[in-house]
């Protein structure tokens, strides 16, 4: 499989596929899929431009309303997570994934999918000790706290994904796996960010729920971006097992922010159903993964339990699945619905919605899993500390392809 993995996108979509393209070019090839690990910032409008957890004055509407609503067209297949600077309702309409435009997909707050025989996971955010065990609570308009604690990790979504057993070949997050640093040319990353150097002193860079993702999952590969730096780094595991590590600068001119990669495919045999193809790239196509699901559906049934689920039990929930409205379910990742009202250039700024209303996507994934059906409807005291982000303004006028 042929994979162009990329950093933060920060609203840049049409930059995005316009360098692809250009590498496509260049080098004679065709990409079979894209992977965004974050800041991808998917804004239909002004409403989910008020969302977003940046300084007004850094807001941008990016170019991403054009392919909402149809002028433009992903022409590769693409996967992403949420990061830090995000659509916040937009993506909170999705927590099980779905899709957010034709051809793109967001893998939700944890999900699984199956590409073309990659068996690919992700975990949307970033670290914050005092949200980590917290559930999630935040629903709009987005009081001050919230804005920012919405696109935190979960402790309960590292939990399901520590639930799986079946292989997984890459891993995709916006922050790093914390001491992930330890793997890789040190110096290099010092110099590039010598403002890391405290946070490397107190081993506080990254996250620590996704280091422990790395060291039981154990993918082939793990791609973060957030950092605005490239950084390469192998985990050698037990029993010869190793995971190759890569983060990637933002979009702006002349920065490594793309990398092309050719990933061995070995169908894993865990993709839920035979759906007709529809994200799709010479025949390769998305489908929501059976073990995944399976975790979903036995948590409902037991919200204490972390264990792996058997054979019996993943054949338990497709038949479940199959009994229940089955193909709603499936026209998650085969069908877009346009739910938001379409941006117009020139739109005067408009308040975040006052309310949270799932993706009808959603709901037809919560229906069958036997998922509750309810929005967050109460607020937890914040700490009123803001929370420290790597981050800066959106790129914006790119003008030439970035690093190959």
């Amino acid at each position: 499989m042929r994979v162009a993995v990329v950093g933060c996108v920060h609203g840049e979509v049409d930059s995005l596929y316009a360098a692809i393209r250009e590498l496509e070019r260049r080098q004679s090839t065709k990409v079979d899929l894209v992977i965004c690990p974050g800041d991808f910032q998917a804004v239909r409008n002004q409403s989910d431009l008020a969302c977003m957890a940046c300084p007004p004055k850094y807001r941008g509407m990016g170019s991403f309303w054009k392919y909402y609503n149809g002028s433009a067209f992903a022409h590769v297949p693409t996967i992403f997570v949420g990061g830090n600077h995000e659509a916040s309702y937009h993506l909170q309409q999705l927590p099980l994934g779905g899709l957010v435009a034709p051809n793109m997909y967001f893998l939700g707050n944890a999900g699984v999918v199956n590409f073309g025989g990659l068996r690919i996971a992700g975990i949307s955010g970033v670290y914050t000790e005092k949200d980590y065990e917290k559930p999630r609570f935040e629903r709009p308009p987005y009081p001050k706290n919230e804005i920012k604690s919405v696109y935190h990790t979960r402790k309960e979504d590292v939990k399901r994904l520590l639930r799986l057993r079946r292989p997984v070949d890459i891993v995709v997050s916006h922050d790093w796996p914390r001491g992930i640093w330890r793997h890789g040319d040190l110096p290099r990353l010092l110099s590039a960010k010598p403002f890391l150097r405290s946070e490397i002193a107190n081993n506080t860079l990254g996250n620590p729920g996704t280091a422990e993702l790395l060291s039981t999952l154990q993918p082939s590969f793990w791609f973060a971006a957030h950092m605005h730096v490239k950084f390469a780094a192998i985990v050698e595991h037990l029993l010869g097992k190793r995971t190759k590590f890569l983060a990637l600068d933002k979009i702006v001119p002349r920065r490594d922010f793309v990398q092309l990669l050719d990933i061995p495919v070995q169908p894993h045999q865990s993709s839920a159903f035979g759906t007709e193809p529809s994200i799709d790239s010479g025949g390769k196509r998305i489908d929501l993964d059976l073990e995944w699901l399976s975790v979903l559906h036995t948590e409902q049934i037991d919200p204490q339990r972390n264990t792996p689920v058997t054979t019996e039990e993943m054949e338990r929930t497709s038949v479940a699945m199959q009994n229940d409205k089955l193909e709603m379910c499936v026209h998650m990742v085969s069908d877009f619905k346009q739910v938001a009202s379409v941006y117009k250039p020139g739109d005067k700024p408009e308040p975040p919605p006052s309310e949270l209303e799932f993706h009808p996507h959603t709901l037809g994934m919560m229906v069958p899993l036997g998922i509750k059906a309810n929005p967050p409807t109460s607020a937890e005291e914040q700490d009123p500390m803001s929370d420290m982000d790597h981050s800066s303004r959106n790129a914006k006028e790119l003008v030439d392809i970035g690093a190959e």
